[in-house]
C-alpha cells in the first residue's frame, strides 16, 4: 500500500509538472518579444500533450510575424497530431514563405491522415451571401518592387481574401486545387470561375509620404484567360517606416478591389 501511494504521488507530481511546463511555454509563445524564445516555446510544446490550450496557442502562432515561429508552430501541430488544428492550418497564409508553406502542407497531410473524415473540409469556404454565382481561386501575391517581404505580401493576400469574401455569391476555391477539380465544381454547380492574381508594383517615398501601387488581374478559372486588370494606389502622408508601408499597401489593394463585384459581373462570359 505504501508503495502504491508513493507511486501515485510521483505520478501526480509528474503530471502537475507537465501541466506547469505547458502553461509556461504557452505563456512564452504568446507574450515573449523575442522570436527565438517564441520559436523554442513552440517546438517544446510539440513534445508534450495536445491540450486545447496548447493547440490554440500553436494555431495562433501560425500567423506570427516571424517565419521561424510559424514553421515551429506548424511542425509542432504536426507532431501533436490533433485534427482540431486543421482549420487554423488551412486558413494560414503562406505569404511567399516557402519553408512555412512546406511545413504547413506536411502538417495538413499528417492531420488529415489522422482524421480522414475531416479531409473534405479542406474545400470548405465561407457561406456566400445570396445564391452562389462565382467560384474564385486566389493566387499568392507577387511583387516587382524592392523591399517587399513575405509579411507585406501576406497583408496583400489578407485584404484580397477579405474583399472577395464580402462579394455576394462568391465561393472561394481551396488552395492548390487542380484544374480538373475546379472544372468539376464550376460545371456541377453552374458557377462562373475566376482566379485572382496580384502584384505590388511599387513602394517608396513620394509626395511627402509612403506611396504604394498594386495591380490585380482577374482571370477565368481554371483556364486563366485574362478578363480584367485593376490598379490601385494609396499614399500615407507624413509617415515613414514599416507601419506606413503596410498601410499604403493595404490601401492600394482596397482601391484596386473597390469595384471587383461589378467587374466580375461584367466579365462573365464563356468559362475558360
Amino acid at each position: 500500500m505504501m508503495t502504491g501511494m508513493a507511486l501515485g504521488g510521483t505520478w501526480a507530481s509528474s503530471a502537475q509538472a507537465q501541466d506547469f511546463r505547458s502553461e509556461y511555454m504557452v505563456r512564452l509563445l504568446t507574450t515573449s518579444s523575442s522570436f527565438r524564445v517564441r520559436s523554442q516555446a513552440a517546438l517544446t510544446l510539440g513534445e508534450g500533450e495536445p491540450s486545447a490550450e496548447v493547440i490554440a496557442a500553436l494555431s495562433g502562432a501560425l500567423t506570427d510575424r516571424e517565419s521561424a515561429v510559424r514553421v515551429a508552430a506548424a511542425s509542432s501541430l504536426r507532431a501533436l497530431g490533433d485534427p482540431a488544428a486543421l482549420p487554423a492550418l488551412r486558413a494560414a497564409s503562406d505569404s511567399g514563405d516557402f519553408v512555412f508553406s512546406r511545413a504547413r502542407r506536411e502538417a495538413i497531410r499528417t492531420l488529415e491522415r489522422a482524421a480522414p473524415e475531416a479531409a473534405p473540409a479542406r474545400a470548405a469556404a465561407p457561406v456566400p451571401t445570396g445564391p452562389a454565382r462565382f467560384y474564385v481561386g486566389l493566387g499568392d501575391p507577387q511583387s516587382s518592387a524592392d523591399g517587399v517581404n513575405a509579411e507585406l505580401l501576406g497583408a496583400v493576400r489578407e485584404v484580397l481574401l477579405e474583399r472577395l469574401q464580402s462579394v455576394d455569391g462568391v465561393v472561394m476555391a481551396p488552395e492548390g486545387e487542380s484544374s480538373d477539380a475546379a472544372t468539376r465544381v464550376t460545371r456541377r454547380r453552374r458557377l462562373t470561375g475566376y482566379f485572382v492574381g496580384s502584384s505590388v508594383t511599387s513602394v517608396g517615398e513620394r509626395d511627402g509620404g509612403i506611396r504604394a501601387d498594386v495591380s490585380v488581374i482577374l482571370y477565368s478559372y481554371p483556364g486563366r484567360a485574362i478578363r480584367a486588370m485593376l490598379r490601385g494606389g494609396a499614399t500615407v502622408m507624413g509617415a515613414r517606416g514599416p507601419d506606413a508601408v503596410d498601410q499604403a499597401v493595404r490601401g492600394a489593394v482596397r482601391g484596386a478591389m473597390r469595384s471587383i463585384d461589378q467587374v466580375m459581373i461584367a466579365s462573365t462570359g464563356p468559362r475558360g
